[in-house]
């Protein structure tokens, strides 16, 4: 299962983490017997019919599913980076949130994505 949501309180001000997890987590929890992965949350919607190698983190604890995602992302045309670990969803709710924030609440505009330079 491919966790696309972000916990976002409903006064719209910050990520929301019940009982201080990340919603993949909280979903695992719920759905024990399901290999959630963390993706495609990181970015608005308008990147995801083109998004043009911007950056797309996975996280996941099982190995395979988190490859069958990466290869779909890369398919898809982001650059995309496997993360170990579904505990790191929490840090890609926050960075989902460091974009909802800068595109709803500073930019006013949602026509932007994160890129990674590799030197």
């Amino acid at each position: 299962m491919i966790d696309v949501t972000n916990p976002i309180a409903i006064e719209f001000n910050e990520v929301e983490r019940p009982d201080g997890v990340s919603g993949a987590e909280y979903l695992q929890r719920l759905v024990p017997d399901t290999k959630v992965v963390k993706a495609f949350n990181q970015t608005g919607v308008e990147n995801l019919g083109n998004p043009d190698g911007s950056v797309m983190f996975v996280a996941g604890n099982d190995e395979e599913a988190v490859r069958l995602v990466v290869e779909l992302s890369n398919k898809i045309g982001f650059d995309t980076h496997p993360l170990h670990g579904l505990k790191l969803a929490r840090e890609l709710e926050g960075l989902a949130w460091l974009w909802i924030h800068y595109a709803v609440k500073e930019r006013k505009t949602r026509d932007f994505a994160f890129y990674l330079k590799e030197q």
